[in-house]
């Protein structure tokens, strides 16, 4: 059977509608924008940008699991021994690489989050120091 539609789906990640990340940027956003009186081009460059940072954090999700279940593995060990017999080493975490790449997609999702926040507050924040977006927009709405 030939395929006559001019779309062509893709799949783009491994995860649903119902996974939070996915549900709060997919469903809230579009509803946030709406209020937003702007063009639809602007709109729309918010809601690429917002799906960008899903991506992101579904990235950086997937490469903490590893870390925080092994942790979780070494508390529950911990747990059950007893204090007067505490060995003398802990295990160590040894899927601690898998760090390194969610700290880098959890940076590319604050990154585009500021600029995100530059766009709907017409500020240029070039980088995400949030100290200084808080600052910044503190002055616009003080109250």
């Amino acid at each position: 059977m030939e395929n006559t539609s001019p779309f062509y789906w893709t799949k783009s990640m491994d995860v649903g509608t119902r996974h939070p990340i996915i549900a709060r940027i997919s469903a809230g956003i579009p509803r946030l924008l709406d209020l937003w009186e702007v063009s639809k081009e602007m709109k729309q460059q918010v809601q690429n940008y917002c799906y960008d940072i899903a991506i992101d954090l579904i990235e950086a999700e997937k490469n903490s699991l590893p870390v925080i279940n092994e942790i979780e593995e070494i508390e529950a060990k911990l747990k059950v021994l007893n204090p007067s017999t505490l060995p003398k080493s802990i295990d160590s975490v040894i899927n601690i690489q898998c760090t390194r790449s969610f700290f880098k997609f959890s940076k590319a999702a604050l990154e585009k989050l500021a600029v995100v926040l530059g766009l709907v507050f017409e500020k240029k924040f070039s980088k995400p120091k949030f100290k200084d977006i808080i600052n910044e927009l503190a002055k616009t709405f003080p109250d």
